[in-house]
């Protein structure tokens, strides 16, 4: 729906909402069959449906605006010349103006807004780090988060009501900052495929790189050693020892022999408040192991909802990037994904057209930042297996 449209709907709403205002009174005076707080409540229902639907247009009319204000120009405009610079290299005007500074003489351009909404559904879609850690957008690689250490319990004292008060501990204060890496995707298309009016290039692009990039995100936010990449939530440091008594960011492990019994240690472990949040997290090998699994009365320990499988109460979220069951690995983790760890997409996507190192193919090279950070290491409990 074009900007004009919008507001040719909208002068219409309005035009209609005047007309039924002035029409109330004769209408009024005309019938016998309805009373004045029926019509009275025939126009709040009539003015709330206008209202809503105002709103609505506007809403549409203010997201596809959004590329306009950056280029100056209405975002119709911006996404028919992407589609000519990415069929025939054009680059015009309302391009250059959203050029991308970073990329120098190559030829940066910002990704349109319909591609970098599909590259990030795709990526949401196939990615459970994406579907349960926190994730951020941030300006660039400069955020950063203080975080108290929670598990220091000697923060408060109770005392008589004429007693001294004697100083408490102060908790200990990290600051917390991103890990970064860039990635990037580079499918390349025959320009004859492009030349073809009726294939859709932009959700070409989109599948591809949405599909690399979700198999190379969701390893690295799991399993990445931060070098150039995100570090993976595997890769923090890790002791045996409780919160009471572990430094502040090490995620507990619980080490042993996969059972029924050890995996409700791992609950026990997690404090009360991570509890309404947290979930078990595996891989289909683990998975199938622990289902085998039984309690002492040989009740099942995982069960079928409808929403999938349950492990003591507790949703099981499948993670093929968790390694499988062996010695000193970490096959499942349990706890609250939110609290524990943070992805941090920097800006929006960058694409490139290269015409020239493929020939007779143009590729098509599309870069982002990404990184994370772990952050509350009291949300989530790992399972070392012996």
């Amino acid at each position: 729906m074009e900007t004009k449209e919008i507001n040719e709907k909208l002068d219409k709403l309005n035009e209609l909402l005047e007309q039924e205002r002035k029409s109330f009174k004769e209408e009024l005076e005309k019938t016998t069959s309805k009373t004045k707080s029926e019509f009275v409540e025939e126009q709040k229902k009539l003015q709330a449906e206008i209202d809503r639907l105002t709103s609505e247009l506007e809403d549409v009319a203010k997201k596809q605006a959004r590329v306009g204000e950056q280029t100056g120009k209405p975002a119709d405009e911006y996404a028919k010349a992407f589609g000519l610079y990415l069929r025939k290299g054009m680059e015009v005007d309302v391009l250059k103006k959203a050029m991308d500074a970073t990329s120098g003489t190559n030829g940066g351009y910002l990704v349109s807004e319909n591609l970098d909404k599909d590259i990030g559904t795709y990526l949401y879609n196939n990615s459970v780090m994406r579907q349960n850690a926190m994730v951020l957008q941030v300006p660039s690689k400069n955020w950063a988060k203080n975080f108290s250490d929670r598990g220091n319990f000697a923060l408060s004292s109770w005392v008589g009501e004429t007693a001294a008060r004697p100083a408490t501990d102060n908790p200990d204060i990290i600051r917390i900052t991103g890990t970064y890496g860039e990635i990037y995707s580079a499918p390349q298309v025959s320009q004859a495929l492009l030349d073809e009016a009726d294939w859709n290039v932009e959700q070409f692009l989109a599948e591809e790189i949405g599909m690399n990039w979700a198999n190379a995100e969701e390893e690295a936010f799991w399993t990445g050693d931060g070098v150039n990449k995100p570090k993976g939530l595997l890769a923090a440091t890790t002791s045996n020892l409780d919160d009471t008594t572990r430094v502040l960011g090490q995620l507990q492990f619980i080490e042993g022999n996969l059972s029924a019994d050890i995996l409700t240690d791992i609950v026990a472990s997690l404090r009360t408040g991570y509890l309404s949040n947290a979930k078990f997290y595996m891989n289909r090998s683990t998975l199938a192991a622990v289902r085998k699994l039984a309690y002492a009365d040989n009740s099942p320990v995982v069960r079928i909802t409808e929403g999938g499988f349950q492990l003591h109460g507790f949703d099981v979220v499948t993670a093929d990037a968790l390694p499988n069951i062996a010695t000193g690995t970490f096959p499942i983790a349990f706890g609250d994904m939110k609290q524990t760890y943070t992805i941090l997409d920097v800006a929006r996507p960058v694409t490139i057209r290269d015409p020239y190192t493929a020939k007779p193919y143009v590729s098509f090279y599309t870069t982002k930042t990404v990184g994370s950070a772990i952050c509350d290491t009291y949300a989530m409990k790992l399972f070392k297996s012996l």
